[in-house]
């Protein structure tokens, strides 16, 4: 039985790829921050991929948003010049509220590679409201 479910959990790893990360952030009490954002777009061809789809773990004392928007690639980066989709991720926290949050947000995306499967990006952000 086990062996059986670690190689399922071997195969599922090559399915479906992830990447996970912790981003530490200060902001201030009652204001709106950006704390993270990145663009969607494939970095071979310089062409646009739809939006992910994603899930959000709310913080206790505050507010995590999605945003889409266009923006152009800057100048020193593959496909610079170019406008592509933007993901941009904003906390903003109770008012009057002041010490340590968490939250996270999950995206999926679609990735090809011969079949398509879904990729997950998963955000987990460690606030400290001043």
């Amino acid at each position: 039985m086990r062996l059986s479910i670690a190689i399922i959990a071997f195969v599922f790893s090559f399915v479906i790829p992830s990447y996970a990360e912790t981003q530490s952030v200060t902001v201030r009490s009652g204001s709106s921050k950006t704390v993270s954002s990145f663009f969607v777009y494939n970095r071979v061809s310089c062409n646009a991929t739809p939006f992910p789809k994603w899930s959000i773990k709310q913080p206790k004392h505050g507010t995590l948003t999605v945003k889409k928007t266009r923006r152009t690639i800057p100048k020193g980066r593959k496909c610079a010049g170019r406008a592509h989709n933007l993901v941009v991720v904003v906390y903003k926290s109770k008012a009057g509220y002041r010490g340590s949050d968490t939250g996270k947000v999950v995206f999926r995306y679609p990735k090809y590679r011969g079949e398509a499967v879904f990729a997950y990006y998963d955000i987990r952000y460690k606030i400290s409201v001043k």
